[in-house]
């Protein structure tokens, strides 16, 4: 009896020892904690009660020193990318931008741990903005409505989130109205490390005669992150939209994202797909999009000059990142498919699938390409439509263009098929050749820097000229002007076409640094500089003109989109001319060319004409 009664006493003092090194241990964890808090930017206010079996403490925890506060959060970050961008973000606050914001945020907090198994439950209740944001709040309260709810929304510590040892998380359900703006709710929200999960997210207007509404379900997103890689899968049950013209339906939305990464370079794919999109306009229904799935892959992307691309862009740097997009190989590919497209009643096609891949040729450069094979090593696409959608289209085609290319063979599962290829001799279509390599080759581009310009261009001053065929018969003219003069009070540029009458072929004008760009056909009244009057117009003159141009440093342009079917030859008459009325001292006008034929207008004129048939060729 005497050894049992030992043996018992025995295991009463291991136990009371295990409880109290558990305890120990929590404390010792809650206080250094509690510090690291400290440390860091905030102030804690905290108090706990223990007993062998239980440890429960409650408190406060306030944001001083915004700096050390976002340093510390930032440095809990895995995700480096993401890190970056958020330290980038918050650089670029000033000093009392920071303090507004996030000076006096506080949290409330309650916790039980239990002492034996180690078990914590934390609630955790945002129950103050910032002390600028609460100062802002209070006085705004006794008028408007919406900013009393935000203090009593606090106030009440309805933004609960619980979280347990795992680091499981939920928050508490919301459903409230903020007055004159919106009912609010949000129900099952909850997540940890690698889910997060919402039930329900919905908003809509207070007003009787407000529509607007919005509802998302069921929203599931799984992740994992490392160095190495970046998975997201996710998937939405419903998102519904409407306002009180239109409204938007869309069902079991899926998106996913795949990031593989090494030293070198990085690779992903990503897929988004639905089951169903239904958008109508006045009740009645404009689009109807059955099953769709899109799938997108890039292989070998430079990951090193991945990270640097921002500071490419800033610099307008981009010779050398392309440089290193070239030689790296990359690859990127799509496919897809789509059932059933409805667009206002009408059936755009009842089947579509698509197979595109691009490989960009690891000695090329877009720089100096001279071929498509400069730029691309392989270019496949294949396009799959059901019988009736894919005959439609092809008369289409055949219609606009009579020598047109398109064709469909018969293809799989009853579709028609049709297949494009690059290949090293020409390429392919359906497995027949329609252009020859040589017919890859790329019209040479005028640009600022070849020999388009009039005038004196010893110091980059002068007038110039680039164009582009952007169409099957779009011309793309651009002309600009940098005046020779030091001080200048107006000027322009003067554009005029001996074979046009008027401004029909001018489909579209552009500029951003005229107010405007005025046309003058035929039969108009010009000025002559010849005669020192006005004349009547006897072709179409297109004319940019500033009197308040003062800053004799910025250039001016204008663009002009030209329709030259049945045109070999666009002939152009350009000139370019600046006033100074103010400066006796300095240069007082000029007319740029200085020397040359002479317009309808009796100015000197740069012939510059286009050899459309050049370009098509």
């Amino acid at each position: 009896m005497k050894k049992l009664v030992l043996g018992a006493v025995a295991i009463l003092v291991v136990v009371i020892a295990v409880v109290i090194g558990f305890k120990i241990k929590s404390d010792s964890l809650i206080n250094a904690k509690i510090e690291e808090l400290k440390n860091n930017g905030f102030v804690v206010k905290h108090q706990q009660s223990s007993n062998y079996l239980k440890t429960t403490g409650s408190g406060q925890i306030e944001v001083v020193y915004p700096d050390k506060v976002t340093t510390y959060l930032f440095s809990k970050i895995k995700n480096e990318e993401i890190k970056k961008t958020l330290e980038k973000q918050y650089s670029l606050l000033e000093t009392v931008e920071k303090v507004e914001i996030f000076e006096g945020i506080t949290f409330d907090y309650d916790f039980v741990i239990n002492n034996l198994s180690f078990d914590a439950n934390t609630n955790i209740y945002l129950s103050s903005l910032s002390k600028k944001a609460m100062y802002t709040l209070t006085q705004e309260s006794t008028n408007i409505a919406s900013s009393k709810w935000l203090l009593d929304f606090l106030k009440d510590k309805k933004l609960k989130v619980s979280i347990d040892k795992n680091a499981n998380y939920k928050i508490a359900d919301i459903d409230t109205v903020i007055p004159e703006l919106m009912f609010l709710t949000i129900r099952g929200l909850e997540g940890n490390s690698k889910n997060m999960k919402l039930g329900l997210l919905k908003l809509s207007g207070t007003e009787k005669s407000d529509k607007d509404f919005f509802q998302l379900n069921d929203l599931n997103v799984d992740y994992n992150f490392d160095d190495k890689k970046e998975i997201s899968n996710s998937t939405i049950k419903n998102i519904e939209f409407q306002d009180f013209d239109n409204s938007f339906n869309i069902k079991n939305i899926l998106i996913n994202s795949n990031t593989i990464k090494d030293e070198v370079n990085i690779s992903g794919k990503s897929e988004i797909g639905f089951d169903e999109v239904n958008v109508k306009k006045y009740g009645e229904e404009v689009a109807n999009l059955k099953k769709t799935t899109l799938n997108f892959t890039v292989d070998k992307l430079p990951i090193k000059k991945l990270d640097e691309i921002t500071s490419y862009l800033e610099n307008e740097n981009y010779k050398d990142y392309v440089k290193t997009l070239f030689q790296s190989g990359i690859s990127v590919s799509s496919n897809g498919s789509a059932t059933t497209y409805m667009i206002k009643g009408q059936k755009i096609f009842d089947t579509l699938k698509y197979d595109l891949s691009l490989g960009l040729n690891k000695n090329g450069s877009i720089e100096d390409a001279k071929n498509v094979k400069d730029i691309f090593e392989t270019i496949k696409l294949v396009i799959n439509l059901d019988n009736e959608t894919a005959q439609n289209l092809k008369n289409l085609l055949n219609l606009k263009q009579p020598d047109s290319q398109v064709d469909f063979i018969d293809g799989e599962n009853n579709l028609k098929k049709f297949e494009a290829e690059l290949k090293t001799d020409g390429v392919y279509v359906n497995g027949k050749k329609v252009l020859e390599e040589k017919e890859l080759e790329l019209p040479k581009k005028k640009s600022f820097d070849d020999s388009q310009y009039l005038g004196q261009n010893t110091n980059g001053k002068g007038v110039f000229y680039d164009y582009e065929l952007i169409g099957d018969n779009l011309l793309k003219v651009t002309f600009r002007y940098v005046p020779d003069m030091s001080t200048i009070t107006s000027g322009g540029i003067s554009v005029s076409f001996p074979e046009l009458k008027d401004a029909t072929r001018i489909k579209k004008h552009t500029t951003n640094s005229f107010e405007k760009i005025n046309f003058y056909d035929a039969g108009s009244e010009i000025w002559n500089g010849g005669l020192e009057k006005n004349i009547i117009s006897s072709y179409l003159l297109v004319e940019g003109w500033d009197e308040n141009w003062t800053d004799a440093t910025i250039e001016k342009e204008f663009s002009l989109e030209i329709d030259v079917k049945d045109l070999d030859v666009l002939q152009i008459n350009l000139r370019g001319g600046a006033l100074n009325d103010t400066n006796n001292g300095e240069k007082a006008s000029e007319i740029v060319p200085v020397d040359g034929e002479l317009d309808q207008q009796n100015y000197p004129i740069q012939i510059a004409d286009i050899e459309i048939y050049s370009l098509k060729k």
